[in-house]
């Protein structure tokens, strides 16, 4: 019984450290976005506050034509409503058939702490796996940079139409989602329609990642120990 209870705590010990996390906020900090990565389950939860009261949008991809994107709003009861889509160019995204997001229904958007102290308005999460789930979905790449699209609006979602966004309230950016970037780094960086931002450095969260992965292959080979030990 003592051999047990040491490999089980043993198994505790890999599970407990399975997650590395990064951050990206827009140059003025109107919008931000976090994403916890869990190694073990490869998929990706990811949080959005923002100071704007409509509509917020996050997708993959370096323009609107093509990107995978994840838009969220409150409703009429304040809770959060989150939709996935694709668009395929300057026109509302249109939603996705086979909707590969997990997110909680009926959750306040109060309950969501925000990334910023600013953010009063739009909050939304929501999960999916890093592959995708969809034929239309973008996989993330957890350690590598990739292009990233946002949009805003204070304009009031009914019945799920997104109504255009202001011209100012849009942008491109790189990230690696272990990583900070923008603002959320300290750098100034540009996330307009032109630009991307600049993301910080180092190896730190990439290096977490590897840990968590590499815990998640110990874990599958320490159940099979405790299998050989215990049958």
């Amino acid at each position: 019984m003592k051999s047990f209870t040491v490999v089980a705590a043993l198994v505790l010990a890999l599970v407990s450290g399975s997650t590395a996390q990064g951050m990206w906020c827009a140059k003025d900090r109107s919008v931000c976005a976090k994403a916890v990565v869990d190694a073990a389950k490869k998929n990706v939860t990811i949080t959005v506050t923002s100071s704007f009261t409509g509509w917020v949008g996050l997708g993959i991809g370096s323009a609107m034509a093509d990107a995978d994107v994840v838009a969220g709003w409150p409703n009429a009861a304040k809770n959060y409503v989150v939709s996935d889509r694709t668009a395929k160019g300057h026109a509302q995204p249109t939603v996705d058939t086979l909707q590969d997001i997990n997110w909680t229904r009926n959750q306040s958007t109060s309950s969501i702490t925000p990334l910023d102290p600013s953010h009063t308005g739009v909050r939304f999460t929501y999960s999916r796996q890093l592959t995708g789930g969809s034929p239309g979905s973008k996989a993330i790449t957890p350690g590598t940079p990739q292009s990233f699209i946002w949009a805003a609006s204070n304009q009031v979602v009914n019945n799920g139409t997104l109504l255009q966004h202001e011209s100012s309230n849009k942008g491109t950016f790189q990230w690696d989602v272990l990583q900070t970037a923008g603002s959320a780094s300290g750098t100034n960086g540009s996330t307009s329609s032109t630009g991307t931002a600049s993301g910080g450095s180092g190896s730190g969260a990439i290096s977490a990642f590897a840990a968590s992965s590499a815990q998640a292959v110990g874990l599958s080979l320490l159940s099979v120990i405790v299998f050989a030990m215990f049958a």
